[in-house]
């Protein structure tokens, strides 16, 4: 089996694959909020005595009001917990690469080729402030990433 796996061409093809069927699998427990969702007699529970069944322009909020509505409060906590923390994780790669990006790519490269590490780590603190700093601004700005 090593044998077979030395081979780069071989090796990428059953990556490639192996991630295609990765990807699947994870869409299995959004399709499964969503059937849960469609098929939630919604008039019993407190959303849906306000608002009736989520429609098309509610889709985006199936998981959340799943995780409210039919689930235990310790669950319900847990879950929105576990998605707040999935968003504040990405949002935080997002600012600390590019950060980077400008501190290796832009400042070590073109702005001064010569400068050593201690300055770029000072850039880079500089550069993750600064885009904190913007982001916030972005967030007090729009009320949604849909208006963006």
């Amino acid at each position: 089996m090593s044998h077979i796996m030395s081979h780069p061409m071989l090796r990428s093809v059953i990556l490639s694959y192996g991630g295609a069927l990765i990807a699947l699998a994870l869409c299995v427990p959004a399709l499964l909020f969503g059937a849960v969702a469609r098929h939630t007699d919604w008039s019993l529970t407190p959303y849906g005595q306000c608002h009736g069944a989520p429609d098309a322009r509610a889709a985006k909020f199936v998981l959340p009001l799943c995780l409210k509505h039919l689930t235990p409060p310790a669950v319900s906590w847990i879950g929105v917990g576990v998605i707040s923390a999935a968003v504040m994780s990405s949002a935080d790669s997002s600012l600390l690469s590019s950060s980077a990006l400008i501190a290796r790519n832009i400042w070590a490269k073109l702005v001064r080729p010569g400068c050593g590490e201690k300055e770029i780590l000072r850039v880079l603190w500089t550069f993750t402030l600064i885009n904190c700093g913007l982001a916030t601004l972005l967030a007090l700005e729009y009320k949604s990433v849909y208006e963006l």
